[in-house]
């Protein structure tokens, strides 16, 4: 896989060469560099060790981002004391070291964690509670964790996220009764079940009065309008080069602009195929594919869940690049590693 990124890195630059901007560089580098380190990440760890560190490491996120979300919601005001405003891709962000507070003059009543956007952060926690479900026996404190990132999920507001969680918690709903029932009476049994269904239902009640899914159903909602036209549109940009893609040269902007598309889409699948193009995009997806199972090792029916999570994650948000993704493409050794604890 790595030999297949440093040949796809090469044509691209010297296909490219005569648009070589600092900008270009520097998007190109922070794009494939995390692939590299993915690479050294699951050379060095054991694929236990890669789990319990990363879940461990959402957890400490999530916890900081519901106390920051807390503070967004009850006391706006409050939340101006932290923020540091920056201007990245046009646009301003109020951030802080370990929050995204918003955008512009706003402050969010959605939970950002120290991500660009709330949608971004869903796909950090369900993988989080994916290794959870798959590995229950590695974590310590595991129903605790399991709680504050599905507490975390619901306070992001990110529609993905909501159907995300829907669908594995009724696809992988016996890892989720293993995982709070395991070796409990059936009395304590019922209680929790009927606990869980009450909690159930009052989220789903949450999420249809608050309109987040139904709004983003209906054609005057921006953000279900972007994604509606990034997704028809964007597969019309990979023909335009197919074997190598645009990179992240000045024609791939102008090309999307013509389509009445920014640089910030919001489909990955398209904007894999077309930054990278089609035979490199395939082979990501077949290593992708081929990944996933060695990782989890599914039945059959957690096999479809998978993929569906899988499609919905990169049909509505540009994840590809990211070494929580990346990490999939490659194999964990077999052995305790011997440089990092």
């Amino acid at each position: 896989m790595l030999f297949v990124i440093f040949v796809e890195m090469t044509m691209q630059f010297l296909a490219y060469n005569d648009q070589l901007s600092s900008s270009f560089i520097h998007t190109f580098v922070v794009t494939y560099l995390p692939f590299i380190i993915s690479f050294f990440c699951t050379a060095l760890l054991t694929k236990e060790s890669y789990l319990i560190k990363y879940v461990n490491v959402l957890i400490v996120i999530s916890l900081v981002s519901l106390v920051c979300f807390s503070i967004a919601v009850l006391n706006p005001e409050l939340a101006w004391a932290f923020i540091t405003k920056t201007e990245f891709n046009n646009s301003i962000y109020n951030i802080s070291p370990f929050y995204t507070w918003g955008w512009g003059i706003h402050v969010f009543a959605r939970n950002s964690g120290p991500f660009w956007e709330p949608g971004a952060f869903q796909g950090f926690i369900i993988m989080a509670v994916l290794f959870m479900l798959f590995t229950p026996g590695k974590h310590k404190h595991v129903k605790f964790k399991m709680f504050v990132l599905l507490a975390t999920m619901i306070t992001t507001g990110s529609t993905t996220g909501y159907i995300l969680t829907i669908v594995v918690l009724f696809i992988f709903h016996k890892r989720f009764e293993k995982l709070f029932l395991e070796d409990r009476s059936l009395r304590g049994k019922n209680w929790i079940k009927f606990v869980v269904v009450i909690m159930t239902v009052g989220v789903l009640f949450y999420i249809v009065l608050s309109n987040n899914i139904s709004d983003k159903l209906v054609n005057t909602n921006i953000s279900g309008m972007t994604r509606k036209y990034d997704f028809l549109n964007g597969f019309n940009v990979v023909f335009d080069h197919p074997f190598i893609g645009y990179s992240f040269t000045n024609a791939r902007i102008t090309r999307l602009g013509e389509l009445g598309m920014t640089t910030d889409i919001s489909v990955g699948l398209s904007s894999l195929l077309f930054t990278c193009g089609i035979p490199f995009g395939l082979y990501y997806l077949w290593r992708l594919y081929g990944g996933l199972k060695a990782f989890f090792h599914p039945t059959a029916l957690e096999w479809a869940g998978l993929i569906v999570v899988f499609v919905i994650l990169n049909c509505t948000e540009v994840l590809w690049w990211l070494p929580v993704y990346t990490v999939f493409l490659f194999r964990f050794s077999a052995t305790k590693e011997k440089y990092i604890d």
